[in-house]
């Protein structure tokens, strides 16, 4: 989950953002004193870097200093255990946090970059990055250095010098959140409980107010912002008859922020992080592809996945899938190395949606093309990637096992089956199949139904060694593009 919170969430009784003067010899002594900050290394390492200016930045108030924020955040210093109001049962009496602001301030300098507008989906956007960040004890507040470009900062460095005020956010993934009411703990917002979604900041009759613990916080940019997401900052400060505030979870969604790529690869459980690995490849394997075709090198693999050559689905084997439980039958389409192409998965598994709807799945197979790259810029990629998917059970039957079986001659990844495609098309066929490299605008609909089928695409390849990975990424690519 990705929380947002803004400079200006907490009363500093002083501008929370300022420019450090610094020269060859260093910052200026008084500065780090009249900010009464703990930052003792920087004082002796903080040199001049030609073309950027470092900024002196408020990040985060801790919750035992400052209470929660007007995203209805509470951000403890350090690993505690905060009682619960009216907890929902005995095991959530306590919201038990392994590390808070104390332990977790240097994730800023480890994985996080200044960006403009919160727009970190690609490193390359970056306009910064921050030298030291430190919590200081004695405050009770994270304090950031950011060294930023002076030309793409110009006029918030000239609002700055002028003591103007200057709008800055954070954002951080955290694992999870616990509701400070019911101790309700929800790995994204899906999951919050009613009083995180309709109550949050409220005061109960009793005086507890309502807001969203969390632990562990990896922080994933420091943003400027500009006055459009300046007034959603300002939104939160809603009171109680004017609707429910904002969560920090809800602004990160608004303003369309996602853990980068390379914090997931870090932090992630090992489940994510294989099916992250699998959609970069799958990526990088379209363009190989792309680039290969562009270049009018048809190779013989493309036979392999020959459309000429596939069959219809027997009519007994679709109706024994359909009739089985889900999860079952992808167990037994798996034991035969099978992934299947966007109009046989939808065949098999949306009979109703690829009766009713031939043009849309049509049109979603154009989808497919680019839709990885746009995955990985668009979605929430730990959302995107987590939960079952299309995960195979255990076990399956031996009916099943036998339907799966004649699929394997068209669908197979197995090399044996590979093989006799390829013998098959080049005895049936003069030629091998083309590359399509017609790029078609596609609608929302066709858009959603190729993202869907990306995520069984992963799910069936994630249990590849990897000595398979890589030829089964290639075979499954050139399903989508002849």
């Amino acid at each position: 989950m990705v929380k947002t919170c803004f400079t200006y969430d907490h009363d500093w009784q002083t501008c929370p953002v300022s420019i450090i003067p610094v020269s060859r010899r260093g910052p200026d002594k008084g500065f780090f004193a009249k900010q009464a900050s703990f930052l003792d290394e920087v004082r002796a390492n903080l040199k001049p870097r030609k073309g950027y200016t470092p900024l002196f930045v408020y990040a985060m108030g801790a919750g035992e200093h400052f209470g929660a924020n007007r995203n209805a955040d509470y951000w403890p210093q350090s690993q505690t255990k905060v009682p619960i109001y009216r907890p929902k049962d005995a095991q959530h009496k306590v919201a038990e946090i392994s590390a808070g602001l104390r332990e977790c301030a240097g994730t800023f300098v480890t994985h996080a970059k200044v960006y403009k507008d919160h727009k970190n989906h690609d490193p390359a956007l970056a306009s910064g990055d921050i030298a030291a960040s430190q919590y200081n004890e004695k405050m009770g507040r994270v304090e950031a250095i950011p060294f930023v470009e002076n030309e793409k900062w110009a006029s918030e460095l000239t609002m700055i010098e002028k003591g103007k005020f200057t709008p800055f956010s954070m954002s951080a993934r955290v694992p999870h959140d616990i509701c400070s009411f019911c101790g309700n703990k929800a790995k994204s917002r899906a999951q919050y409980c009613e009083h995180l979604k309709k109550h949050a900041n409220m005061i109960s009759e009793n005086g507890h107010q309502i807001v969203a613990i969390n632990e562990k916080p990896l922080f994933i940019d420091l943003s400027g912002v500009k006055r459009n997401a300046d007034r959603i900052g300002y939104g939160l400060a809603k009171v109680a008859s004017e609707g429910p505030v904002k969560t920090g979870a809800e602004l990160a969604e608004d303003l369309g922020i996602h853990c980068p790529e390379e914090a997931l690869l870090s932090i992630s459980d090992p489940k994510i992080k294989r099916r992250l690995e699998i959609l970069q490849k799958l990526s990088a394997m379209e363009k190989e592809i792309e680039a290969a075709a562009a270049g009018l090198e048809q190779k013989n693999v493309t036979r392999s996945t020959d459309p000429r050559d596939q069959r219809s689905l027997p009519a007994g084997v679709s109706s024994i899938i359909q009739s089985s439980d889900p999860s079952k039958a992808f167990r037994a389409l798996s034991q035969e190395d099978i992934v299947l192409p966007l109009r046989s998965f939808l065949s098999l598994f949306l009979p109703e949606a690829e009766a009713k709807h031939a043009s849309l799945i049509k049109e979603a197979q154009r989808a497919l093309r680019g839709c990885y790259d746009r995955i990985r810029r668009e979605e929430d990629l730990e959302s995107f990637l987590a939960g079952q998917l299309y995960q195979s059970d255990n076990t399956t039957t031996d009916e099943l096992r036998k339907a799966a079986g004649l699929l394997r001659r068209d669908y197979s990844l197995h090399a044996d089956a590979v093989s006799q495609r390829i013998a098959r098309s080049i005895v049936d066929h003069k030629d091998a199949p083309r590359i399509q490299r017609i790029h078609v605008p596609c609608s929302k609909r066709a858009d959603l139904l190729a993202r869907e089928y990306v995520k069984y695409q992963i799910t069936a390849l994630e249990n590849a060694s990897p000595n398979q990975l890589k030829t089964r990424i290639h075979l499954t690519m050139l399903s989508n593009m002849v």
